[in-house]
């Protein structure tokens, strides 16, 4: 349901700014992180903050999916996985320790 539908007004988003150079991050791309957040403030400055809620839940729901549903198959092992890959392509260093009822995610400050 939207938070217009629901009676809410959601609080004005927070603007935070990322201070890196793509040398920091192998992954890091500043131009792609730049247009997103022009994106998102665009649709809130013309459309108000409900329907940058609204993309942002349409579209975290459409990218998920697949893990989603491998959540539903396999359990906390695909989560699991999930986060052991993104952890290494992104060189940061983890503990991550999986039983059958709980996921334990211990991520070293730098």
């Amino acid at each position: 349901m939207a938070v217009a539908e629901e009676g809410l007004t959601p609080p004005p988003m927070p603007k935070f700014t990322l201070d890196r150079r793509a040398s920091d991050n192998p992954y890091f791309h500043p131009d792609f992180h730049g247009a997103l957040s022009a994106a998102l403030t665009y649709l809130e400055q013309t459309h108000g903050p409900e329907t940058v809620c609204a993309y942002l839940r349409r579209f975290t729901r459409v990218y998920y999916a697949p893990l989603r549903e491998a959540l539903r198959e396999r359990g906390l092992a695909a989560l699991e996985e999930h986060f052991r890959s993104i952890y290494a392509r992104e060189g940061g260093e983890v503990e991550i320790v999986c039983t059958a009822d709980s996921l334990v995610i211990r991520v070293r400050a730098v």
